[in-house]
């Protein structure tokens, strides 16, 4: 799957399984704000390692780097979704990393889950039960050749997720059986309606048992 460029998968509309695919090779941050009616606005940034471009070879086989999807890429997404909308979009190299911003509004909380996850496996929401499911467990198969390479790099990124809902947050920790835990990697932080979750790439990239991030209010 790390084979595939990353603007196929901006073109597949699911965004939440862009962000956990290549969390590997990359850092991941969005912040996501509800208003009362279920509106709200996106704030992401993706940053991709420039180690990735002299990649090459890999294992006999020719591996295009995943370089990160252009602006005109992104809005034909975009362009693809009811209720979605791009605001802003910037790109720059800071001579480590490829650093991708954008902002994007959305109309309604069917517009977001078709933005980050059209399959619903990754990311639902049930807006009017007032909760937010996320699934921090990547499905796909890892190429085992590039997990080693991935291994050398994982340390220096983080996954970040921030959600500010209409109300107080509450959050649970679920395990692939529906059982509540209360040890998961990463830190997870409430304070009133907004639910932060920051954790290091290495630990949860190739985190195998089921894990799931419910959030309400």
């Amino acid at each position: 799957m790390f084979g595939i460029f990353c603007s196929r998968f901006f073109k597949s509309a699911s965004f939440m399984l862009v962000l956990l695919l290549f969390i590997s090779c990359m850092g991941a941050a969005s912040q996501v704000s509800f208003a009362s009616d279920g509106s709200g606005s996106i704030l992401l940034e993706y940053r991709i390692s420039a180690e990735l471009e002299s990649l090459g070879r890999l294992d006999g086989n020719q591996y295009q780097p995943p370089v990160p999807a252009a602006r005109t890429d992104l809005e034909r997404s975009v362009a693809r979704i009811s209720g979605i909308d791009l605001v802003s979009y910037s790109s720059r190299h800071d001579g480590k990393d490829i650093i991708h911003r954008a902002e994007l509004s959305f109309s309604s909380p069917e517009a977001l889950a078709a933005f980050f996850d059209s399959s619903g496996r990754q990311f639902r929401i049930d807006f009017p039960g007032r909760k937010i499911t996320i699934s921090l467990t990547e499905t796909a198969t890892i190429d085992t050749e590039f997990k080693k390479f991935a291994d050398s790099i994982l340390q220096e990124y983080e996954f970040s997720v921030s959600f500010t809902v209409p109300g107080i947050a509450r959050t649970e920790w679920v395990d692939g059986d529906g059982s509540i835990i209360n040890h998961f990697p990463g830190v997870c932080f409430v304070s009133g309606a907004t639910v932060q979750y920051t954790v290091p790439m290495a630990e949860i990239v190739f985190l195998e048992s089921p894990l799931f991030l419910e959030i309400s209010w």
